[in-house]
């Protein structure tokens, strides 16, 4: 795929959404590698700061005002004035994306709703309607919170905000980002092209780019014929509302891909952080101890698992003043900004699965010996754990590894591993297989545990229908 990329302002919308998400999987959950590397602690401190007045997080959690900058401040030469845009003839002073983050650590729930930029509401200060995205540009981030508050009643906590570079460096950090697409495709304006047909595609960081920009992103259909005898017809037909679906699978990838690798590899993951982190604005009152928050809120996030972050677009109908060019809050839109405005407890909550419903095979990896005492200390908790033979391997970071139908078994043993990551595995077929790793400290046993009741004996799988991790989803790519 091309990574070919021209300058324009009508991809912007597009870069943020994931920019901004990617911003979030990035700059703090990477920053889980804090778990096992003391020096996250400098790079969070030297986050570029902004004084908001915004209200106290609730102890259940804190929404985060996300805004997608447009500036291009960062610009230094001409290939970046090429793929970004000329910072003397186009600085960029708006918003194109507003997200609010609604997260929850205890009960490790995520909830990301986008505000489209034309949706249109009343912004403090100026008579009449206005589009939501020009709140920015009038008054900053604090004129956004304000908005927010005024029309939809959300308690805004804390405020991140990234530009466009810090997308592309992500992709090329992690590596190749592999994305599907239905047919050959074209975008003439970013150079985005699939040219062999239907299939799994790896994207760097240019071609990723070009991709998430597209907004005129065409199919070659010869099924279809348009006014010039030509076969390519438009992928997305309603603009910014038909392409969130796509572009929040490829978040929610990158953010799995992203967690993953840099939990394995923690100079990635200082690597990573450090490209964020320089592009990152965050409110004055965000602390490390937030960050730690983020972490344990997305420490379930599954690459392989589309549910892992919860992404929704806020219902929206035509303006009946301007259908064709502005929208405004559907009736059904109430329930998802409640949802924002509604928190638990910080308390972990209790799980679906009782320990004595866990079986755990337990594997050394630390080259400590301390495999049977944690095995003592697992059944101590009514967990079924057996010891493995020792792993001649040293792993960094301990692994909670499961197979299909076994996501609630790993869960409910994940609160007391600190340390831990979840891990797909089509090979753990007959338990939960617990990697421990040169991070893994102790136990901890959570607070709350799990009141369900065990199961009755499960009936004899016959092991072929153990043998794939998990359905596959939307994007079919690994």
């Amino acid at each position: 795929m091309s990574g070919r990329s021209v300058p324009g302002t009508r991809w912007q919308g597009f870069l943020g959404r994931c920019v901004i998400s990617l911003a979030v999987a990035s700059a703090f959950v990477v920053t889980g590698v804090a778990l096992v590397n003391r020096g996250i602690d400098e790079r969070v401190a030297k986050i570029t700061r902004v004084k908001l007045t915004l209200a106290q997080p609730p102890p259940g959690g804190a929404n985060y005002l996300i805004l997608g900058s447009d500036s291009r401040a960062f610009v230094n030469t001409e290939a970046e004035a090429n793929a970004f845009g000329d910072p003397t003839t186009d600085p960029g002073q708006n918003s194109d994306t507003l997200m609010v983050a609604h997260i929850e650590p205890g009960a490790q729930h995520t909830f990301v709703v986008s505000f489209p930029r034309d949706l249109m509401v009343s912004v403090p200060g100026t008579p009449g309607l206005s589009r939501i995205n020009s709140a920015y540009g009038i008054g900053g981030p604090q004129l956004v919170a304000d908005t927010l508050k005024a029309n939809f009643d959300i308690e805004i906590n804390h405020y991140l905000e990234v530009d466009f570079k810090t997308f592309q460096e992500i992709v090329n950090e992690i590596g190749n980002v592999r994305v599907y697409f239905p047919g050959i495709t074209r975008d003439l304006e970013t150079g985005a092209n699939t040219p062999y047909g239907a299939g799994c595609y790896a994207l760097d960081g240019p071609a990723a780019l070009a991709y998430v920009r597209s907004r005129t992103l065409e199919i070659y259909d010869p099924n279809y014929t348009d006014a010039n005898g030509e076969h390519w017809r438009l992928l997305d037909q309603r603009a910014d509302l038909d392409r969130i679906t796509r572009q929040q699978t490829f978040m929610r990838k990158i953010a799995g891909l992203a967690i993953q690798k840099s939990l394995s590899d923690p100079f990635l993951a200082v690597s990573l952080t450090d490209h964020v982190l320089q592009y990152l604005t965050a409110d004055q009152n965000l602390t490390r101890g937030d960050v730690n928050s983020l972490i344990r809120a997305f420490r379930t996030v599954d690459v392989n698992d589309p549910t892992s972050i919860r992404f929704e677009t806020l219902p929206v109908d035509p303006d009946p003043n301007n259908p064709n060019v502005t929208l405004v809050p559907a009736a059904d839109a109430e329930p998802v900004i409640e949802q924002l405005r509604t928190f638990g407890t910080n308390a972990p909550q209790p799980g679906t699965v009782a320990p004595a419903d866990v079986k755990v095979q337990v594997t050394d990896a630390t080259e400590t010996n301390v495999g049977a005492s944690v095995v003592s200390e697992l059944i101590a908790n009514r967990f079924k754990a057996t010891v493995t033979v020792a792993s001649p391997n040293k792993v960094a970071v301990t692994e909670i590894r499961y197979g299909y139908g076994q996501s609630e078994q790993a869960k409910a043993l994940l609160p007391y591993f600190a340390d831990a990551k979840l891990v797909p595995d089509p090979k753990a077929t007959h338990a939960v297989h617990l990697i421990l790793g040169a991070s893994f400290q102790t136990i901890t046993v959570p607070t709350t545990i799990s009141t369900a009741t065990p199961s009755a004996p499960a009936t004899t799988v016959p092991d072929t229908t153990t043998t794939t991790v998990a359905p596959a989803p939307p994007d079919p790519c690994p």
